[in-house]
Formats: C-alpha cells, structure tokens, sequence
C-alpha cells in the first residue's frame, strides 16, 4: 500500500487470501451467526428483520476458514515475512463470504469527509477492490447477495459509520 502499487497490493491480498481460504473450521461461529447477531436491533421504517433474517439462511453453508476483516490494514509485512492480525471476526462458512466481506472493507469504508485528497482515495479503495476480485477470480455477480446483507447488518455492528456506498 505504501508504495502506491495497487496491483501489487490487490495480487499479494489475493495470494494470501486464497491459502488462508483453503484451510477448513468447523468449531468457530458460523458467519450466519455473525451477520444475525449484527441486525440491527432498533426498529427502523426500510428493514425487514425477518427478511432479512431468511436472506441470510438462504446463503450457502461452508466450512472455509473466514477471517472476517481481511484488508491490508490487517496484514504486516516485516523483512519478507507476512502476518495476517486482527481475527476476532474470524468464523467459518462460504469462502465468498469473506471475499465479499473483504470487497465490503476496502470499497465501503469510510473516509473522513475532511480529508485531503478525499476523492483520489475513494476511487483507489474501488479499483483495488475491483483488482482484488480479478485475482481472485470472483465476479460482483458472485458476491452480489452477500455484500447486499452485509451492508444491511453494518448499521448493527457500527451503528454511527457514514458508508460510502456509490
């Protein structure tokens, strides 16, 4: 990322992404546990909980290791060596999953209204999103209905964040 090579970064993610993928859990959370904890729970006029709620069960099953917060904000590279940190969202299930979950962290994350080169940044978190999906061989069409339900849920897991949905 500190090199300003987004193809790079958006290969390595994927690369790292996938061999973490390939491994198999089973007694973690299961990610439909995570997104149902995470419904919002204040009554609101645009949800359906219960829509909500069978749009998550008809998500397919897994057992692909999820790490739940995978960007590269949460991976280190020290001479030569990666670390992967941060897996307190980490659960198991369908690896598009956490492909879309990670799309969801890179492309829909807020950045600060005040920050200098606002713009510039927002369309970098789009097109490393969308290099991302490439290395990993993903379509949107794919991760479509997962990323429709896990932008649904956020407003219940950060209920104060402003995404940055275009």
């Amino acid at each position: 990322m500190k090199t300003g090579d987004v193809q790079g970064c958006a290969a390595y993610m994927a690369k790292l992404h996938k061999a973490m993928l390939q491994n198999r859990i089973s007694n973690v959370p299961n990610y439909k546990e995570f997104l149902k904890s995470h419904i919002p729970k204040e009554p609101s006029v645009d949800l359906n909980k219960e829509e909500v709620l069978q749009r998550i069960d008809k998500l397919p099953d897994g057992n692909a290791l999820c790490h739940g917060d995978f960007h590269p904000g949460n991976i280190l590279i020290s001479n030569g060596h990666t670390v992967v940190i941060d897996f307190m969202n980490l659960c198991h299930g369908d690896f598009l999953y956490d492909v879309a979950r990670t799309v969801f962290l890179v492309e829909y994350t807020p950045v600060p209204v005040e920050l200098d080169h606002r713009e510039v940044l927002l369309g970098f978190k789009k097109i490393l999103a969308d290099l991302y999906l490439m290395q990993m061989n993903v379509t949107r069409e794919m991760i479509q209905d997962y990323l429709s339900v896990i932008i649904t849920v956020r407003k219940g897991e950060c209920p104060n964040e402003e995404l940055d949905i275009r």
